[in-house]
């Protein structure tokens, strides 16, 4: 059988519609739909009457079912027809709800985002951006997934993450890169320490002191470790750690100065420790980065929103943090 054209079946429903409408049952049964019900259809059509004859008779043949009997100018539904419209308006029930879906979507009002990001950045301000935007749109299905840079890169490579949060220049060029914002390389230190009145602390300050920081196959670590040279200090004795926030918590347990990025203190500060800046400025750039020759979801450009506003307001908030 030829394919049916949507089109077709919406002239016979509104025509049905129409006739439906337009008079009492048994008038219609004695006398059939009128030139008033055609030429209505065609007006809410905004078709000619004669064009829209043509499309019932092209909906006939290629269905191959006749569904008015035409008698003194007038169209007399068959019970074939009145058969076929029960699933012709759940049809366009269904069009409809397609319709209002993909406004929705046009709109960021349903659909899913996954996010990938760095250990540090995905506990700071990407859950403080989820929050934001799950309030604005609770519709939305968020998925967040906390991985080291590598892994979210091959997220990203592969198309099974809409967004990633790095803290490290990835060097590819692949991707499109937005920045986010700069972070000052930070010490941590509790309250009762003595170096913790200090308004910033070096090399020569710290060339003494057991330290709680990452290793030099890390941006920050390797940065931090030349500004030990470059000042013609020796490296102390460090604890090594992968995660921000377990020399925060190595701190409050007594461990002495951690060196870290400044997220998770301005993002969950913890009573008894605070920061102070590191010298000479280590600066970290957190970036996003968007997955390579895939078109920006309407969902992705909300949420890029929402988290560059969460990063300016705690730019607010935290003096070693700056807006780009």
């Amino acid at each position: 059988m030829p394919r049916i054209n949507v089109r077709h079946l919406q002239v016979f429903k509104v025509i049905m519609e129409i006739g439906t409408v337009s008079g009492a049952a048994r008038s219609r049964a004695r006398h059939g739909l009128g030139r008033g019900t055609v030429s209505g259809a065609a007006r809410v059509l905004n078709v000619s009457q004669p064009a829209l004859t043509k499309t019932l008779k092209t909906l006939e043949g290629r269905m191959g079912v006749m569904l008015f009997e035409r008698i003194n100018g007038r169209f007399h539904p068959t019970p074939d027809s009145r058969t076929l419209l029960p699933e012709v308006e759940r049809l366009f029930g269904v069009l409809n709800s397609v319709e209002h879906l993909a406004d929705e979507i046009k709109h960021g009002q349903v659909g899913r985002l996954t996010l990938v990001a760095s250990p540090t950045l995905s506990s700071t301000v990407l859950c403080e951006a989820v929050a934001k935007f799950s309030l604005e749109q609770p519709r939305v299905a968020v998925q967040i997934k906390s991985l080291a840079t590598r892994a979210v890169i091959e997220e990203l490579s592969n198309n099974q993450a809409d967004v990633g949060l790095v803290d490290v220049p990835i060097g590819n060029e692949l991707f499109e890169t937005i920045p986010l914002c700069e972070a000052e390389v930070a010490c941590v230190v509790r309250d009762d320490y003595p170096l913790a009145d200090f308004a910033s602390l070096g090399p020569k300050d710290l060339a003494e002191r057991k330290l709680i920081c990452f290793a030099d196959d890390t941006y920050s670590g390797m940065m931090l470790r030349k500004s030990f040279r470059d000042a013609k200090q020796p490296f102390p004795q460090s604890i090594l750690i992968n995660q921000s926030m377990v020399g925060c918590f190595l701190v409050r347990q007594g461990a002495r100065i951690s060196i870290i990025d400044p997220f998770p203190l301005f993002t969950n500060p913890i009573a008894g420790i605070r920061l102070i800046p590191f010298r000479p400025e280590i600066l970290i750039r957190p970036s996003m980065i968007l997955p390579p020759e895939r078109p920006q979801s309407i969902l992705s450009e909300m949420f890029l929103e929402t988290l560059k506003s969460s990063v300016d307001d705690a730019a607010l908030r935290c003096p070693l943090l700056r807006s780009v």
